[in-house]
């Protein structure tokens, strides 16, 4: 059994990996969002996978981080999900409820997106569901239950 604190530790590790995917692999110069997403999987034979939401006029899912990772993925396995702004700086990354439907029906049991720099949350795939929160949810320096299937963690 894998101890919390060594999940939390981890979580932050892979979170700080997906901002890179996000980061290193778009041409902020030229780039006009005012966002990048960047995912990166572990999957169960231990291969770590990435991608990046891709620049586009409409918002189609099929463009998101999230769904673009899910088909490297193998069931069980759980990802990360990091939302760089254009100032360097962390913000929310929930998956949206089509992305969050496509990880559940590909196994994906657990996932782990950023709300700010030092804090997460952690989607629960694999129970009945999670709901949605505010900012105002977030209880800092504890773990929190949010609904079923969602924490938020402050460190």
């Amino acid at each position: 059994m894998i101890m919390w604190s060594y999940a939390m530790a981890n979580d932050k590790k892979m979170l700080t990996q997906a901002a890179a995917v996000a980061i290193g692999s778009s041409n902020r110069s030229v780039d006009n969002r005012t966002f990048i997403l960047g995912a990166v999987g572990l999957r169960n034979d231990g291969v770590i996978v990435s991608s990046r939401n891709v620049s586009a006029l409409d918002y189609a899912p099929d463009h998101h981080a999230e769904a673009r990772l899910v088909r490297k993925m193998t069931p069980n396995s759980t990802i990360w999900v990091a939302r760089v702004l254009k100032n360097g700086t962390w913000a929310i990354a929930k998956p949206c409820s089509p992305c969050q439907t496509r990880l559940k029906a590909a196994g994906i049991k657990r996932v782990v997106y950023t709300i700010g720099h030092n804090e997460w949350g952690v989607l629960d795939l694999d129970s009945s569901g999670g709901n949605v929160y505010g900012t105002s949810d977030i209880t800092h320096g504890k773990t929190r239950t949010m609904g079923r299937g969602v924490r938020i963690v402050s460190r």
